[in-house]
């Protein structure tokens, strides 16, 4: 693990979400607000490497760690997993994906519109694939194929625009899985992944 490679690990809780204090925001600019407090945070600790800091985030959380290093450029690297990087996109009932995240998809509007005004700005506000031209750090993107929450396309879109910048990007899409991709699986990327971006 990194912990035991001597690297801090932070886990940050989403403003607003579960039992997270805070004003919910769909991941909006609370939330990446709150994550750039705690790596400036952590930044500034003398057992931190400012220089050496990654970002993995799972769903949710890959949503806001692509909209971190969109605004932060000194981030080293990211892996993102499951996440969906375009709320305004309608998902496309001729696929078995675009069939399934149908009803998902009326489930994620039904969120953004609690915890936001719903507008297509909140849903850009919210969409790495809208200021992917911003984002300058190595990313290696996970997905299930079978994921009824997100399109793995948009995986596939993300980590093609990141490589457009001139920067690292890599998707990696399972085809046996859905949303939950298995801990021993996604480390057999991840692990090689950040141990290369953070030396």
């Amino acid at each position: 693990t990194l912990a035991a490679r001597g690297y801090v690990a932070i886990a940050v809780s989403q403003p607003g979400y579960g039992r997270s204090a805070g004003p919910p925001d769909f991941m909006g600019p609370v939330t990446v607000s709150a994550v750039e407090d705690v790596i400036q945070h952590f930044r500034a600790q003398p057992f931190v490497l400012a220089d050496r800091i990654a970002l993995e985030g799972v769903s949710r959380g890959a949503v806001v760690a692509s909209l971190v290093a969109a605004q932060d450029s000194t981030i080293r690297a990211m892996v993102l997993i499951s996440g969906a990087y375009d709320f305004e996109a309608s998902p496309d009932s001729s696929t078995p994906v675009g069939r399934r995240n149908m009803a998902r998809r009326a489930q994620i509007a039904s969120d953004i519109a609690i915890e936001t005004d719903g507008t297509a700005e909140a849903l850009r506000a919210r969409s790495a694939l809208s200021v992917v031209s911003h984002i300058r750090t190595p990313a290696l993107v996970l997905n299930g194929e079978k994921d009824d929450r997100t399109d793995p396309e948009q995986a596939r879109a993300l980590a093609a625009g990141i490589l457009r910048n001139g920067i690292y990007a890599r998707a990696v899409i399972y085809s046996e899985f859905g949303h939950a991709i298995p801990y021993a699986t996604r480390e057999r990327e991840i692990e090689p992944f950040l141990r290369t971006w953070l030396k």
